[in-house]
């Protein structure tokens, strides 16, 4: 497997859903409040941004679509630079993967760890057992 990222202001990558392991115990889905008010303390507002944006174009556009990254940027607001860095935030905390050129994208992701949490204050660790209480979890 050859590992590569999108650096060229211009480059269109192949995106498609990351089917996610049996052994995943329980998993949230990306689409859910959870990912936004927990994960974005975590891998920052851009990239949050960026994975509700792939995970839409799967209902809008099918399981495998291309992405144009400079696209991508525009539609958040943001440089190419920055949205490339989104992308490879993804990557680095495995909500995403790189699959040769294509971007395996996780349509659920693991909660992080209590430690992680508790490491970004009390308030976040709350907002996590609370949204959880409501059984978000994929089983």
């Amino acid at each position: 497997m050859t590992i590569t990222e999108p650096t060229v202001a211009s480059s269109t990558i192949r995106v498609t859903a990351y089917p996610s392991s049996t052994l995943d115990a329980k998993l949230v889905p990306g689409t859910s409040d959870y990912v936004e008010f927990v994960f974005t303390s975590i891998i920052g507002p851009t990239a949050v941004l960026a994975y509700r944006n792939l995970l839409r174009r799967f209902a809008d556009e099918g399981w495998t679509y291309r992405l144009d990254v400079a696209e991508l940027a525009i539609q958040l607001g943001v440089p190419t630079a920055q949205a490339t860095r989104a992308i490879k935030r993804l990557v680095d905390f495995r909500i995403a993967r790189w699959d040769g050129d294509t971007l395996q994208v996780r349509l659920a992701i693991k909660p992080p760890s209590e430690r992680v949490l508790a490491a970004r204050g009390a308030g976040l660790l709350e907002t996590h057992h609370r949204i959880l209480a409501t059984d978000l979890l994929q089983r």
